[in-house]
């Protein structure tokens, strides 16, 4: 499979036990984990493809001609980018700084709020977010 290794990796994890509330050490391996993620990883790529499905036709001919960004921690799951350009058919490419990505897009949108105009997002203040 795709985002599975092809050498079984063992690690020892810390962490805290559930049961116990106490630290505990663990020993995982690859294949846990990519039994663990397998069907997130799935979703997303489902997601992505309904977003596809109902986006205009030209914006799909340039996505898969120009490719998709993954952003976020989730991106840096072993093969993941592979398993998803499989998925949807088109290469993707890891970000730059993945996990601080939507961040800094963030910062440049409060920067630059008319770069929000053409979607369906506004930007709010803190005050109108509290829930009373």
């Amino acid at each position: 499979s795709v985002v599975s290794r092809d050498v079984e990796i063992t690690v020892i994890a810390k962490g805290r036990n559930l049961r116990t509330g106490l630290p505990q050490s663990f020993e995982i391996t690859s294949r846990e984990i990519y039994d663990t993620v397998y069907d997130t990883a799935i979703q997303i790529c489902n997601s992505v493809r309904k977003v596809m499905e109902r986006t205009d036709p030209d914006i799909v001919a340039d996505i898969m001609e120009s490719g998709i960004y993954l952003t976020g921690g989730g991106s840096l799951i072993n093969g993941m980018s592979s398993f998803m350009s499989e998925f949807i058919g088109t290469k993707v490419i890891m970000a730059p700084d993945p996990l601080h990505s939507a961040s800094k897009g963030m910062a440049v949108a409060a920067k630059n709020p008319k770069l929000l105009k053409n979607i369906d997002y506004q930007l709010r203040s803190i005050k109108e977010l509290v829930i009373e």
